[in-house]
């Protein structure tokens, strides 16, 4: 069984690990992409409203620069829907 390790989310280094993360995975044709999604969405109560939007923003400017070429179809699929989550979780937030 594999061990639980917890990690550290109330300082900023979680946001910004995890946007690092993101950015790094935009466009590999690997597991990358949906390695970090995930990892995002079952961890997105534990990131404040900036950081939700910064990772919408670089989606969408590197939907921009690189015309949708997010991967491979699948990978464009994760990338959209993702978006689609991170928008709803803004809203949500906002609306608190």
């Amino acid at each position: 069984m594999a061990k639980k390790i917890d990690i550290l989310t109330e300082t900023r280094d979680f946001g910004g690990v995890c946007t690092f993360a993101l950015r790094y995975a935009m466009g590999r044709r690997t597991y990358a992409p949906s390695m970090v999604i995930g990892f995002v969405l079952r961890n997105i109560d534990k990131l404040d409203i900036v950081d939700l939007k910064v990772m919408l923003k670089d989606i969408e400017e590197y939907d921009r620069m690189y015309k949708g070429d997010f991967g491979d179809e699948c990978d464009k699929r994760d990338w959209l829907l993702f978006k689609q989550k991170l928008t709803a979780e803004i809203t949500n937030k906002e609306s608190k």
